[in-house]
């Protein structure tokens, strides 16, 4: 008369025992990732997010202060930034857009549903396309801090450490330009002796004039490289200027615009500058502690 209840004693002890392992577990896997995240947390991370056919960059600061450049053409960004972004995080400091076009701020609208974004900023120009208006409303629901770059301008994103964007361009008054990519917004990222260009969809003629302006000053470790890859951006002079060890090429596979082009990845192969495409590599990450740069 006794085999029944001590039965049921036996497997309450046992659930209990699950439990209690499993809640053990549990805790430890959080810490141990937890430690992971913290023990890495001392770098700078610049990630290149496969959002196809667009450009999206993720970046985060040894402080936790972190920046997206772009957005790509849609949602895709969503489940990149969800790859990256520490687990449970939806905050984004600063979203910037670097010109109008719809494969670099067609994601931004979901960003905006899905993030708290602080501030916003962009080249300051307008556009008539339903994205660009579907954001705007975004922008203005989310009461975002909004700021219009321009040469000159810096972004402290840890000032412990002395990481800062600059600012590079435009240099010309937008609303008065015709090619959107004339305006895009470039910049550079320093850490250290560590440093990433960031062109968005520069043409060949502001590449000019950054070179006459800037010089061997503009030398990066890494550059996006402009426009998917498109024969209109990545001049020679420029390139030399830069000379980055590596070069990121954010595009889709087979694409209708045939990027990246032939004439620029030969140019890329012969100044012997390691080039990876998101393409082929999905997501592209760089890490810096402020000395050297590692992508992969």
């Amino acid at each position: 008369m006794f085999i029944v209840p001590f039965f049921r004693y036996t497997i309450w002890v046992k659930r209990k025992v699950i439990l209690v392992t499993f809640l053990f577990f549990l805790t430890l896997n959080v810490l141990i990732w937890s430690f992971v995240y913290l023990g890495g947390h001392g770098k700078l991370k610049v990630n290149f997010l496969d959002v196809g056919q667009g450009d999206s960059i993720y970046i985060e600061a040894p402080n936790g202060n972190n920046i997206l450049i772009d957005g790509g053409l849609d949602r895709k960004v969503l489940s990149s930034l969800g790859n990256v972004l520490p687990f449970a995080s939806k905050n984004i400091d600063i979203v910037i857009a670097t010109h109008p076009d719809a494969d670099h701020i067609g994601g931004l609208p979901f960003v905006f549903d899905n993030y708290k974004v602080s501030a916003y900023v962009d080249n300051g120009a307008k556009s008539d396309s339903v994205v660009y208006k579907t954001l705007d409303n975004e922008i203005k629901n989310e009461k975002a801090q909004r700021v219009q770059a321009k040469a000159g301008m810096r972004i402290i994103l840890d000032q412990d450490k002395n990481i800062v964007l600059d600012v590079l361009s435009p240099y010309m008054n937008v609303e008065k330009v015709n090619d959107t990519n004339m305006g895009s917004i470039v910049g550079r990222l320093t850490y250290g002796s560590s440093t990433f260009m960031f062109t968005g969809d520069a043409p060949i003629n502001v590449e000019q004039n950054l070179v006459k302006k800037y010089g061997a000053s503009l030398e990066s470790d890494v550059l996006k490289v402009g426009h998917h890859g498109s024969k209109t951006s990545s001049s020679e002079a420029f390139l030399k200027a830069v000379s980055p060890q590596f070069a990121i090429i954010s595009v889709s596979l087979k694409n209708m615009y045939g990027h990246p082009h032939k004439e620029v990845i030969d140019l890329l192969s012969h100044l012997e500058i390691k080039t990876l495409r998101t393409s082929e590599e999905g997501m592209i990450k760089c890490e810096s502690g402020g000395v050297k740069v590692v992508c992969k």
